[in-house]
């Protein structure tokens, strides 16, 4: 049996998102929120609203980006049995290798992204607590059902990683079957 392979955050590339996150998103939001308390009317609850719902998903994730700093927990860990994301605040925890139907990897705004489809959407989200459940509905209404993992976050390199799905997965996910995505505004 294969020891599981870990893989770290790369850490300047948490310290842009820390940094970004911190810097632009809590003062703006911490603005729509002043603006709420000073204007009057509707549009003053809206703009407060605003900002409250922005801190109730910011804050979370710059608290998930400290810890995640501090303590060099791993953000992926792959082994004979299946993945383990824990590369975002709301990842999708431990996926076995059964459970996955195919993987994309593609580029989007300068992000390389492994996109994993499982064959039981459901499975993933009632494994989940009530907050990220809450997340993994809202993502699955806006955007689709698979589970992305941005690699840019990870300290290994994207070829790297294919390779070592491949390994632990006894060539189950390959070069022939980890396809490049095909969606028009991402680019391989």
């Amino acid at each position: 049996m294969k020891t599981p392979l870990k893989i770290g955050f790369e850490f300047t590339q948490l310290i842009k998102i820390f940094g970004g996150g911190g810097c632009m998103l809590l003062p703006l939001c911490s603005v729509f929120i002043l603006f709420g308390f000073i204007l009057n009317g509707w549009v003053a609850i809206f703009i407060a609203l605003f900002g409250c719902l922005g801190l109730v998903f910011f804050v979370p994730l710059l608290f998930f980006l400290l810890i995640a700093l501090i303590t060099q927990k791993p953000a992926l860990i792959i082994s004979e049995e299946g993945m383990q994301d824990n590369s975002q605040l709301y990842g999708g925890g431990f996926i076995k290798w059964e459970e996955i139907e195919k993987m994309t990897v593609g580029n989007k705004h300068t992000i390389d992204w492994l996109s994993i489809e499982l064959y039981d959407v459901d499975l993933l989200v009632n494994r989940s607590n009530p907050m990220k459940r809450m997340y993994l509905r809202t993502t699955e209404f806006l955007a689709s059902t698979s589970m992305q993992i941005d690699m840019t976050r990870l300290n290994i390199s994207g070829p790297k990683l294919l390779e070592a799905i491949e390994e632990y997965s006894n060539g189950r996910f390959n070069d022939d079957n980890i396809t490049a995505s095909n969606v028009d505004e991402w680019s391989v």
